[in-house]
């Protein structure tokens, strides 16, 4: 949609990845322009797509099949297939509206449950991404229900690690020509944390921070040669590349190590603006996320971007205030720092104190009263 595979320069306009294929060897910048606007009760990542095969200078699904779900006539609302997961959940709506011509992707929380939109059919592909029948105009608007599982570091901490054929078939590709090599560098990372880190999710959190403090964004980076592998590259040669190249070395190098993995792009939270209660999202706000499996659990994601959090926005448990403390992140960015950092104190332990009274008040109402 949009990308023309033999230039080597991305549109300025749309962002590369939202393709079935994308090639990770363009190079350029967008110009910034805002495509939508998001009003959700908890910031997030609005993803689009994940892909599954690697080919060595990109990505591409490679499954073409898409299941299609019809609304009735009556109404407006899908009811969308979602994985089990024992992970806590929870609810987030998100209204979208569209100001600037997209192509037929719905954005989405992780895990839409439910979607109001306007055509009659829309489709889920294998990685569990939405797709609609129609390319998105300016005035467009839809609303997604998402369950989103809560983050739970001890519980998928102890997930086990052994994989059904499906994952491991689909989730550890690899070019044999650098699986060995990138192997090797990626257990010498490992080994250097002050203790053994074994786990997949604790290995998953160690290399993207390491990524971030040992490998740097590259905005003059050559094109690469045909036989040239973008990891390999990446680690080897130019220590670093693209923003997205980040998230596309972590997914392969925890691969290496037998840790299922897929990319996955979609667009940051955008700007809050407290006036009107929207995220402004722009097209310069898109990027590539690390997702992994965990079996029980799902599909968690993560961060190796320089300058972005290790986690990507999304619920946190029991989180309350979610627009205050928007309108607080903006107005604290009037003040000096020594200011900024003594409000951010005083106006936390507000939060946290009146989170926690919520949290006891709701516990006490729906306990019932002993006798």
């Amino acid at each position: 949609m949009y990308l023309n595979e033999s230039h080597t320069e991305v549109d300025d306009t749309f962002y590369y990845g939202f393709n079935t294929k994308i090639n990770q060897n363009l190079r350029g910048q967008m110009q910034q322009r805002v495509v939508m606007r998001v009003r959700s009760q908890a910031a997030g990542f609005w993803r689009v797509l994940g892909f599954d095969r690697y080919t060595g200078h990109g990505w591409e699904i490679s499954r073409e099949q898409t299941a299609t779900v019809e609304r009735p006539s009556w109404s407006y609302r899908f009811f969308l297939p979602s994985r089990p997961t024992q992970a806590q959940i929870r609810e987030v709506v998100q209204t979208y509206s569209i100001v600037s011509e997209l192509p037929n992707i719905i954005s989405a929380m992780t895990q839409p449950k439910q979607l109001f939109f306007f055509t009659k059919k829309v489709e889920v592909d294998a990685e569990e991404s939405l797709r609609s029948p129609l390319g998105l105009l300016d005035g467009d608007t839809y609303t997604v229900i998402s369950k989103v599982p809560l983050r739970d570091r001890t519980q998928l901490g102890q997930a086990r690690s052994e994989y059904i054929a499906s994952i491991e078939d689909k989730y550890l590709q690899i070019p044999s020509s650098i699986a060995g090599r990138v192997r090797q560098k990626t257990e010498e990372i490992l080994a250097k944390s002050q203790k053994p880190v074994t786990v997949p999710y604790e290995q998953a959190l160690y290399l993207a921070q390491y990524l971030k403090q040992h490998y740097t964004i590259q905005p003059n980076l050559p094109v690469l040669d045909e036989e040239q592998d973008l990891v390999e590259a990446f680690l080897f040669d130019y220590e670093g590349g693209y923003p997205d190249h980040f998230s596309t070395v972590l997914t392969i190098m925890l691969r290496s190590i037998g840790v299922p993995t897929r990319l996955a792009v979609g667009l940051g939270p955008g700007e809050f603006n407290p006036f009107t209660g929207l995220y402004e999202v722009r097209n310069s706000d898109a990027y590539a996320v690390t997702e992994v499996y965990f079996p029980q659990y799902g599909w968690f994601a993560f961060d190796p971007i320089p300058g972005h959090e290790l986690i990507p926005p999304s619920v946190e448990d029991y989180q309350t205030f979610g627009v205050l403390r928007q309108f607080w992140h903006w107005v604290a960015g009037w003040f000096p720092s020594p200011v900024r950092n003594l409000l951010a104190t005083l106006f936390g332990g507000i939060f946290r104190w009146a989170g926690q009274s919520l949290i006891w008040l709701w516990r006490l109402f729906t306990s019932g009263w002993d006798c």
